[in-house]
């Protein structure tokens, strides 16, 4: 229905939303807290382009590059990339399904998104 490519995400709020489990993140447990200083780090020298890394939705080859480069626990950097774009996701989701009937697809892939059913 729509291309990858073509959906919106609202980056500004997915900036604020990083911020924000990352201030959790630091109170969290150490690994985690050491994790997010890293990503901080990072990201405040402009070694990581958070902005960038966000709009290419949560791309998981990139994450897995971007987390062996900087030598961060994938996992954690990745559960903070994607959890800081889902909820823009999710509202681009809900706005594509008020155009269709789920009812009446009889595709055998996701009519929003392409993708095969799991």
């Amino acid at each position: 229905m729509i291309q990858k490519e073509d959906f919106q995400l609202d980056i500004e709020s997915s900036m604020k939303l990083f911020r924000s489990f990352s201030q959790i993140g630091k109170t969290s447990n150490p690994h985690m807290a050491e994790q997010v200083e890293k990503i901080n780090e990072a990201i405040d020298s402009k070694k990581i382009d958070l902005k960038k890394l966000l709009k290419m939705e949560a791309n998981e080859k990139k994450i897995e590059q971007v987390a062996a480069e900087f030598e961060l626990d994938k996992k954690v950097f990745a559960f903070l990339v994607w959890n800081s774009i889902k909820p823009s996701i999710e509202a681009g989701m809900e706005q594509l399904r008020s155009e269709l009937d789920p009812e009446t697809w009889l595709q055998g892939y996701c009519p929003i998104c392409g993708s095969l059913p799991p």
